[in-house]
């Protein structure tokens, strides 16, 4: 029979050895604790870092695609210029009209001219071309509408140059039709009369004005 002395000697080993393992447990379960933690940091770490390289690399590439959105659009006005250098754009008419038989410049076609030439003077003229074109009515042969036409054309081209100092390199085609292209019947009077006439068309370089 166990003494009481041996008995408490006895539940004080088993205990012992119950506890021990539990402190291990409780030990080791701390350790696995601290290690999570630590991953768990450093993940966020690692996180932070890749979500600030993210950020960045998006930041440039909306530089870059800028970047690129502004030279595409430099190269296609760039292009659009080039492409209509040789393009025009009719921005007004002015007709003026002759005797018949006659390359004279009358009275009411210098007012004509001066009035259009005042206007001219308040407006932006750098992309602008002036194309002069004679006609005829039928009343003359031929070839001698043709002279007479290409002679009003030199008539209204010398008035603009001398009087209203256009410069040369603004002129561009000047041309006599003769008694072709009327503007009206040649079989009245009226018609023939607004035949005999010349046509200043004032034309607008497309390249020149970015249009």
């Amino acid at each position: 029979m166990l003494t009481h002395s041996k008995w408490d000697l006895r539940t004080a080993q088993a205990l012992q050895a119950y506890v021990d393992p539990v402190e291990h447990l409780g030990e080791s379960n701390q350790q696995r604790i601290t290690a999570t933690e630590t991953n768990a940091e450093k993940m966020a770490g690692q996180i932070d870092e890749n979500t600030s390289l993210s950020a960045a690399a998006q930041a440039s590439a909306t530089r870059a695609r800028i970047t690129a959105d502004s030279a595409l659009k430099s190269a296609t006005e760039a292009n659009k210029r080039i492409g209509g250098l040789g393009l025009y754009d009719t921005l007004k008419v002015i007709t003026v009209y002759f005797q018949s038989g006659s390359s004279v410049l009358l009275v009411e076609a210098r007012a004509t001219i001066d009035d259009e030439a005042d206007w001219a003077a308040v407006q932006n003229t750098k992309a602008w071309v002036v194309e002069v074109v004679g006609f005829a009515d039928s009343s003359g042969g031929v070839e001698f509408n043709k002279q007479l036409s290409e002679e009003r054309s030199k008539a209204v081209i010398d008035y603009l140059v001398l009087k209203h100092a256009l410069p040369l390199d603004r002129i561009i085609r000047p041309f006599g039709f003769g008694s072709e292209k009327p503007a009206a019947d040649n079989a009245t009077r009226d018609g023939r009369a607004e035949n005999r006439r010349v046509e200043i068309r004032v034309l607008v370089n497309r390249g020149i004005a970015g249009i």
